[in-house]
């Protein structure tokens, strides 16, 4: 029996996780197949598969305009990837979001800040909101779909018991990179057995060879209160993640503020035993939440529910 088609399209996906969303469902999924489309090559050198616009040139490809314009009109259900809301028209490909079901995807900053006059305008078409995040929820009707890594490419290594290696992937100030690389660089000053790895605007594949090597990563110190894709790739490293959960509990996560920080990080190193707990859950949690076959299971219930509509 013939799959589901379902037509993806992310115009930035600054993850990626839009692609390996769709790689989860097509490597898992009997029911489903997934036909991704990108916008344009990312920066830092993600696989994309088909992006309309090549080599960021700004020349258009013709052939994945095609492939685009028969996935369109050959696919049960649309899904968008992006806080700009759904298209209705890529290049000169028109989609058909008035007729067919709509699934869309928000996970990003302009989500959090404009998400009032987007979901006003995308409600209309849209008949599932998906979030990456809870605080991206707001006030809509939204559930949420977990940040997806392979979890067969992916895997912790054995680490040294020599040294500590503290990770951060360095971002703008909505994870407070500065005040983390500081209380970093206070500790590994303090002590000559703590390394830190800090890692910013490189290529994607070596950035992942160098979180292999974190006994603790920190994601971020900031209000939103969860972890991000970065934190979800420490996770999978089976490294101890930090996160600012504005004292929620999660399995998984060690909780610390800018102000925390130092002490959170102390304590691991100072504690073996405690350290290896909080690596384990946050191995287990990825596996449970994040691995490709854990959002492919769940996306593969969304899009029932949303079909049976």
């Amino acid at each position: 029996m013939s799959k589901i088609k379902v037509l993806v399209f992310s115009k930035f996906d600054w993850a990626n996780s839009c692609w390996k969303m769709c790689q989860a469902m097509n490597r898992h999924s009997e029911k489903y197949e997934l036909h991704y489309f990108a916008g344009k090559p990312h920066p830092f050198g993600y696989y994309r598969g088909d992006n309309v616009i090549k080599d960021n040139d700004g020349y258009e490809q013709q052939d994945v305009l095609r492939r685009l314009s028969d996935v369109s009109n050959s696919c049960a259900l649309i899904h968008f990837k992006g806080d700009e809301g759904p298209y209705n028209i890529v290049s000169d490909v028109k989609l058909d979001i008035d007729s067919k079901p709509v699934v869309m995807t928000a996970c990003g900053i302009y989500w959090r800040s404009k998400w009032k006059y987007i979901w006003d305008e995308a409600k209309t078409v849209v008949d599932k909101l998906l979030v990456t995040t809870p605080d991206l929820i707001c006030d809509t009707p939204a559930e949420i779909l977990p940040f997806a890594l392979d979890e067969e490419k992916y895997k912790p290594i054995e680490r040294s018991s020599d040294c500590f290696i503290i990770g951060h992937s360095v971002s703008t100030d909505r994870k407070n990179s500065d005040a983390i690389m500081c209380t970093i660089d206070e500790i590994t000053r303090e002590r000559n057995n703590v390394f830190s790895n800090l890692q910013q605007d490189l290529p994607h594949a070596l950035t992942m060879e160098l979180k292999r090597l974190n006994h603790i990563f920190v994601d971020q110190c900031f209000e939103y209160g969860i972890y991000g894709n970065s934190g979800v790739e420490g996770m999978a490293f089976g490294s101890a993640v930090i996160a600012q959960t504005n004292g929620k509990a999660l399995c998984g996560v060690t909780d610390a503020t800018v102000e925390t920080l130092k002490q959170v990080l102390i304590d691991l190193i100072d504690n073996p035993e405690l350290l290896k707990q909080r690596q384990d859950e946050s191995y287990a949690r990825f596996l449970r939440l994040h691995s490709y076959k854990a959002v492919a299971t769940r996306l593969e219930r969304i899009y029932d529910e949303v079909l049976a509509k």
